[in-house]
């Protein structure tokens, strides 16, 4: 349908997806004429336009694969409207993308819009989520937040999973959040091989330059008293 279709980043909250698009502008991949945010601002409109409140708020049921898919013309006609004109007013050809946190939601949805997209699916610990969730949102860390927060990350996560089994010809990479910081030039070196994407020199400076490891592991740094509110 268009020039390449894209790479699609999704996965839970504060699961590495910002860190990841930044590398991939560094290598030259196109993933939005944004400068200052991680966000392609076109999708994630597409994706409030089809979540409503929901996206803002992050609570009460997950939204249904047939509430999402009930979109389908109406996020057609948005996109066809859009993708010749400001989205693409630098690109000229290659690989492009966009993350979209709540895109294990509107995967089904994206998938209509380009059915030869590449799902890099992005994983963390989901008490580690719980974890910065709760601090990001100004939440105390307690019973009620911490399962909020969980079973959100495994909702998505198996949403993706069987979405990932009923179309298993498309390229699916799973990229946990650990992985990518701890054992970096080989997970990237692997995930750049899969999608074709030279991983230069520049690439590997700017990942060993700003990559962190000080946000793995928190639940282990928890008391045990602590370590009670997720049982």
């Amino acid at each position: 349908m268009y020039k390449t279709d894209p790479i699609f980043i999704i996965g839970s909250n504060h699961s590495g997806s910002s860190f990841f698009v930044r590398v991939l502008r560094k290598a030259g991949v196109y993933m939005g004429p944004e400068e200052g945010t991680t966000e392609a601002c076109f999708f994630n409109n597409l994706s409030y336009r089809v979540l409503g409140s929901w996206k803002r708020d992050l609570q009460g049921s997950v939204p249904a694969e047939h509430h999402v898919l009930s979109k389908l013309v109406e996020s057609f006609l948005f996109v066809e409207k859009y993708i010749g004109g400001n989205y693409f007013y630098k690109y000229e050809k290659g690989l492009w993308g966009f993350k979209d946190t709540e895109g294990a939601i509107t995967l089904p949805l994206i998938y209509r819009l380009f059915p030869n997209l590449k799902i890099v699916h992005m994983v963390r610990n989901p008490y580690d989520v719980a974890i910065t969730m709760c601090d990001r949102m100004r939440q105390d860390l307690n019973k009620k937040n911490i399962k909020r927060w969980v079973d959100l990350c495994k909702e998505f996560y198996k949403r993706v999973i069987n979405f990932r089994k009923e179309h298993q010809d498309l390229l699916y990479i799973l990229l946990t959040y650990e992985g990518m910081c701890l054992n970096w030039k080989s997970i990237f070196g692997s995930v750049f091989g899969q999608l074709q994407i030279p991983f230069t020199d520049e690439v590997k400076g700017y990942i060993r330059e700003n990559i962190k490891t000080d946000r793995v592991g928190l639940y282990n740094r928890l008391s045990e008293e602590e370590k009670k509110l997720f049982k």
